[in-house]
């Protein structure tokens, strides 16, 4: 559901409106000399690099409670294709891309065209990224609220060669993991 309000705060009902290839917004209560503030705000994705299909893809995304928005995607593949997460602001700003890569302890975000998980901490802001396809058991590692990785990497588990979808439990600060082998 779009929410809108024109700068004084007054709300406005807005709806999408789809013409070919373009979307718009469309509203009968909107008094047209305020500006308006339509959120969820859009904004192009620029450093999720991938191979063709992937390229600037967002495939999952996250919030937290400071109203920070987390795009994971990108990747379908190695190297510098590897899957990534980008932190924006409220106002859509880009704060940080996370690469996909923590060479100190040899973890890369795929070894394949496979995605793995993503959640974030809603309170801390920290986020959690769990591999693609591992052979050798799945491993997640944790970024502080500025992206950087913080010296927490969970051990192979070799019953999880894929981690599809992560939880975090805010009461007990548990990690939970869905997945296969």
């Amino acid at each position: 559901q779009l929410k809108a309000f024109t700068v004084d705060g007054i709300p406005v009902t807005v709806n999408y409106k789809l013409d070919g290839n373009v979307v718009s917004f469309s509203s009968s209560n909107y008094d047209q000399t305020k500006t308006l503030i339509i959120d969820p705000w859009i904004t192009a994705l620029t450093t999720l690099s991938g191979s063709t299909g992937y390229n600037n893809v967002g495939c999952d995304v996250e919030y937290d409670l400071s109203g920070n928005l987390f795009v994971f995607g990108g990747g379908g593949g190695t190297g510098s294709v590897l899957p990534k997460v980008a932190k924006y602001d409220v106002n859509g700003n880009l704060l940080w891309t996370f690469m996909g890569n923590v060479g100190s302890v040899s973890w890369l975000s795929s070894t394949n065209t496979e995605l793995g998980g993503f959640v974030v901490d809603k309170s801390s802001g920290k986020s959690y990224i769990s591999q693609g396809y591992m052979n050798t058991g799945n491993r997640v590692v944790r970024l502080n609220a500025s992206g950087v990785y913080d010296n927490f990497v969970s051990p192979a588990n070799t019953n999880f060669h894929e981690i599809w979808e992560m939880k975090f439990n805010c009461l007990t600060g548990e990690l939970l993991g869905m997945g296969g082998g």
